[in-house]
């Protein structure tokens, strides 16, 4: 019996051990998250709205055990980190721009949001909803190459809002409900970053 008992011990260290090794190993990177307005519709990555969504993920990370930095580490010229879109090649220049601490793997996120008419049958149900969509691209900066791009669909994070909400009234839903949609970024982006 004892014997049984000893095998499956050294099973379960066996299959445990790996994951648990490389979830250890992606934490210990070092990540930098930087806004970016990649549409029309982006909220502004140099709002407060943004901003607040943006140390809020970080926060996630960090909490999480993830060596994650903001824009505040970033010394790049200022008009070259607000642009409103960067080229990978411009992303990988903004991270060697930190002295501190030297950046393995630079997020550029962008947030979306997009009011819709609702059907009849969808106000009476809900009633008028903004969609929040993100975009994201994911770069290994020593290796100098795209790791993943990721795109949310419309319907990934919906707000209750105003029956006329224009983009003023969507700011102020994302604002308000910025820990809720952190978490849910922070859910969508773990997944690619260990």
């Amino acid at each position: 019996m004892k014997a049984v008992l000893l095998i499956l011990i050294a099973l379960m260290l066996t299959i445990c051990g790996p994951a648990d090794a490389s979830d250890r190993l992606g934490k210990q990177r070092n990540f930098l998250i930087i806004g970016e307005d990649a549409t029309s519709d982006a909220v502004p990555h140099g709002g407060s709205t943004f901003k607040r969504v943006l140390a809020a993920l970080i926060n996630q990370f960090r909490e999480d055990g993830f060596n994650v930095y903001g824009e505040e580490v970033v010394s790049i010229a200022a008009d070259a980190q607000a642009r409103d879109h960067h080229t990978d090649a411009e992303a990988i220049e903004i991270a060697g721009s930190v002295k501190r601490i030297s950046i393995d793997i630079i997020v550029m996120i962008s947030i979306s949001a997009q009011w819709h008419e609702p059907s009849h049958l969808h106000v009476l149900d809900h009633g008028p909803m903004t969609d929040i969509h993100f975009e994201a691209r994911i770069i290994d900066v020593p290796g100098k190459k795209r790791l993943e791009s990721l795109k949310s669909e419309w319907d990934w994070f919906s707000l209750k809002v105003s029956p006329v909400c224009n983009h003023a009234c969507r700011l102020s839903a994302i604002d308000r409900n910025s820990d809720r949609l952190a978490q849910s970024l922070f859910m969508s982006l773990k997944r690619k970053l260990i």
